[in-house]
């Protein structure tokens, strides 16, 4: 928490790229589990989802689901999955990686 207090006053722009690399939470599935990157334990999340997983949860990058519960206003993956792929596709400042992974949910 100390590296991003300190981006936030000094490189502000460096905290969307600091806050990719953030473990998603941890869930019964995954507590057990020991990945070895971020990108990792994010993709352990989401092969464990389920429709009433929330968001929080499904390993989304820190981006995606901030985009998925602000513009979409869907908490769990079973509300996610019901958006319309072009609604997804107009979602603002969102990189187009993420986006795509957010389309193909």
């Amino acid at each position: 928490m100390h590296r991003l207090l300190w981006l936030v006053e000094h490189h502000p722009a460096d905290i969307p790229a600091y806050l990719d690399q953030a473990r998603p939470a941890t869930t019964p599935h995954t507590v057990d589990a020991e990945p070895s990157s971020p990108a990792d334990a994010r993709d352990l999340s989401a092969a464990r989802v389920e429709a009433g997983t929330p968001l929080v949860a499904a390993g989304l990058s820190s981006r995606a689901l901030s985009a998925a519960q602000d513009q979409l206003k869907a908490p769990t993956v079973g509300e996610l999955v019901k958006i319309p792929a072009a609604r997804v596709q107009r979602l603002r400042d969102l990189d187009p990686e993420w986006r795509e992974k957010l389309r193909a949910a």
